[in-house]
Parts: structure tokens; C-alpha cells; sequence
């Protein structure tokens, strides 16, 4: 019995991560990146599961309280979901709203596996029913909750930039969704089969949304950097506006470091470039080859960077944000 219950407690949350990287085509989130979130989620339910052991052994609070199940276990829970989804921004592994679902996803699959995991050791006496609600039910919320954070986190931080408050509508939402879960409006089994109803068109409008934003970034940024990468190659470019800013920088720095303003660019505009290609290739179902020269052109990167002088670099700004060549575009090209 202890193995089916096991199964109930488990399976469907692991389920709907395969689903959730079957679905989606441009496959931006590998398995070891996805199993890291699983397992930052799980050390997240870890750190808050012995702290609150060390809570109830100081102060004895009753771990079933109502207090701590329907007000302070989602505002704890969320807040410790939602810093693993703080780092992943940081660290630019998260690059669109598709990729932010599934790392949401997947951190709160991973919380509510340790989670079950430490009922399980503990309630000997609970039936099939407890642990079909939890792994059916409970496991679900926790997915969702974190998903709805990640998609509102990536798209505000989009637009109003990385910081912590664009962060807090996200993690209201997850919040009152957890709360509203825990207080069980309806009975456990109802409730739970209403949340497997929302599911499916739940994701469904998450991966429309995502994929055609996608598309629209790939159509849009892919031909703006083939374009200018033309006029660079051709002698044209200065005839853009680009070209036009660059050459009024003549007055402010030497030849040397105008040539490498303009080489800098022309690097980054090929990655970029092939990284779109590769994001291309993925949505089609093709592997991505490795660029052999990917790494000599990071170093040179670097090298003009540092050669070119901060001053110099924010001045040219303005050229190099319009054609970012991003931290997660440099992973996709080195196939992690």
C-alpha cells in the first residue's frame, strides 16, 4: 500500500512537467535545467518544513493549526517558491514567458514532492483518498501558483526592469490562490477535479501567449539584426541611423575605438543572429549543432569590451541594446 501511495503522491506532478517540455516547441528549458528547479523547489519545502519544526519545538505552534494552514503557510510558501524565481531572473536563465511557466512550474512540482514526501513519513494512518487529493490536488496548486508568479515576474520585470517590486502582483496572486485553496470552499475531491477542469485551458493560453510573443520577437529582432549586419558587411551602414550615431562619435573618440565600437557590434550581432537561427531549428525539431567558434568570439568579446573603455561602452549603449546578444542566448549556443 505504501508504494501506491507513493504513486498517488507523486506522479501526477512529475507528469505534468513532461507534458509541460513535450508542449513546448522551441524547447528553451533543458531537463537539467528543469530538474534544478525541481530540486531549488524541493530544498525550498526542506528549509521551511525545519523551520517551522524548530518554531513548533521553541513555541509549540501545532503544525495543523488553522492560523498556519490558511494564512501564514501561503505567504510563507510563496515567498520561499518565489526567491528561487528571483534568482533564476537574476542570473538571466529565464528569457521569455514560456520558459518562466515551466520553471515556475517546476520549482512548485519540486516543493510539493518534498512536501509529500515528509507526509508520507509522517501519517502512517492516511488512505488513497488523503494522498490522491494531495497529489492530485495539493501538488497541482503548488504548479500553478508558482507558474502565474513566474509569468507576471518575466513579463513585468520585462517592462518595467529587473526589480523587486514588479515581482509583488505575481506573488499576491500566488498568494490568494494558495489561501483560497487551503481554505476548502468546496469539499477536497470537488475542489480538486475543478482545478484539473482549469488545467488544461489554464496552459493552453499560457503557451498560445508565449509562443506567438516568440514569434513575433523572432520575426521582428531577427530581421532588425540581419539588416544592420548587412550594412555592416556592405559599407552601408554609415546610412542608418546607427551608422549616423557612430560617426558622430568621431569628435569624441579616436579611429582605433570607433573600429572596435563597430567590430563589437558586428559580433554580437552574429550571435544573436545564431542563436535565433538556433531557436529556429529547435521549433522545427532539428538539433543544434555547436559553434566551434562560439567561444574564440565571447573572448573577443571581452577583449573589445575591456579595450573599448567603460565611457566608450556607454556610450555606444544605445546601438548595443537595441541588439542585446543576452546570457541565455550565449547558454543556447553552447547547447546547456
Amino acid at each position: 500500500m505504501q508504494a501506491l501511495y507513493l504513486f498517488l503522491a507523486l506522479a501526477p506532478g512529475i507528469l505534468l512537467l513532461v507534458v509541460m517540455v513535450f508542449f513546448d516547441s522551441f524547447k528553451l528549458v533543458s531537463w537539467r535545467a528543469l530538474l534544478a528547479s525541481v530540486a531549488a523547489g524541493s530544498l525550498v519545502a526542506l528549509l521551511i518544513a525545519g523551520a517551522l519544526f524548530l518554531v513548533m519545538t521553541q513555541y509549540g505552534m501545532p503544525f495543523a493549526s488553522e492560523t498556519w494552514g490558511r494564512y501564514l503557510s501561503p505567504l510563507i510558501e510563496e515567498i520561499g517558491k518565489a526567491a528561487v524565481l528571483v534568482i533564476l531572473l537574476y542570473r538571466t536563465r529565464i528569457g521569455f514567458v514560456i520558459d518562466a511557466a515551466i520553471h515556475g512550474a517546476a520549482i512548485g512540482i519540486g516543493f510539493a514532492l518534498a512536501e509529500n514526501l515528509l507526509y508520507l513519513s509522517l501519517l502512517d494512518d492516511a488512505g488513497a483518498y488523503v494522498w490522491t487529493i494531495r497529489g492530485f490536488g495539493t501538488a497541482i496548486m503548488h504548479a500553478m501558483t508558482t507558474s502565474v508568479l513566474g509569468i507576471l515576474a518575466k513579463r513585468l520585470t520585462d517592462q518595467y526592469g529587473l526589480d523587486l517590486l514588479p515581482l509583488v502582483p505575481g506573488l499576491i496572486i500566488a498568494v490568494l490562490i494558495h489561501a483560497a485553496f487551503n481554505h476548502f470552499p468546496l469539499p477536497p475531491w470537488l475542489q480538486t477535479s475543478l482545478q484539473w477542469l482549469l488545467l488544461p485551458p489554464f496552459f493552453v493560453v499560457i503557451y498560445r501567449y508565449g509562443e506567438a510573443s516568440m514569434q513575433h520577437w523572432l520575426n521582428i529582432n531577427l530581421d532588425m539584426d540581419v539588416r544592420l549586419l548587412e550594412y555592416l558587411e556592405s559599407g552601408q551602414f554609415r546610412e542608418t541611423p546607427a551608422g549616423r550615431y557612430v560617426a558622430g562619435l568621431s569628435n569624441y573618440f579616436s579611429g582605433e575605438v570607433l573600429a572596435d565600437m563597430l567590430c563589437l557590434l558586428r559580433l554580437r550581432l552574429e550571435l544573436a543572429c545564431k542563436a535565433k537561427g538556433a531557436l529556429l531549428m529547435q521549433e522545427a525539431g532539428f538539433a543544434v549543432p555547436a559553434d566551434p567558434a562560439l567561444e574564440a568570439s565571447l573572448a573577443e568579446i571581452a577583449h573589445l569590451q575591456k579595450s573599448i573603455g567603460k565611457t566608450a561602452l556607454r556610450t555606444i549603449a544605445p546601438i548595443l541594446n537595441a541588439h542585446p546578444l543576452s546570457a541565455w542566448e550565449t547558454r543556447l549556443l553552447r547547447n546547456r
